[in-house]
């Protein structure tokens, strides 16, 4: 049985990465400058002809929904750092309880 702040911290390490990587990402494909993705594929018979990828609108809604996730994250990186902070029992001189001692002040707590 581990210790829950150590299974809080990773929860917390991995949102804030994939935050990021998602603030990063909005960042640098704003949807001003999307346009329709295109490729060339030559048929069977050796004619090239363009294949629609995404279009322009498709990236715009994909955007958007992406926004909308990333706002929705916020408040749930919020909680999980309020709760670990919540879990952490301050200790005389600095340390810290182990799980064992942890859960047993929990339990024997007014709270």
């Amino acid at each position: 049985m581990e210790q829950q702040e150590s299974v809080i911290k990773p929860e917390l390490d991995f949102l804030e990465t994939q935050l990021e990587k998602m603030k990063q990402y909005l960042f640098d494909n704003p949807p001003e400058q999307a346009d329709d993705r295109t490729e060339i594929i030559p048929t069977a018979k050796g004619v090239p002809i363009i294949k629609v990828i995404a279009t322009k609108e498709a990236q715009v809604k994909m955007f958007l929904s992406m926004l909308k996730d990333y706002m929705n994250l916020l408040p749930e990186l919020k909680k999980l750092r309020e709760e670990n902070a919540a879990s952490q029992v301050e200790v005389r001189g600095g340390g810290e309880f182990n799980w064992i001692m942890n859960k047993r002040f929990k339990k024997d707590s007014p709270e």
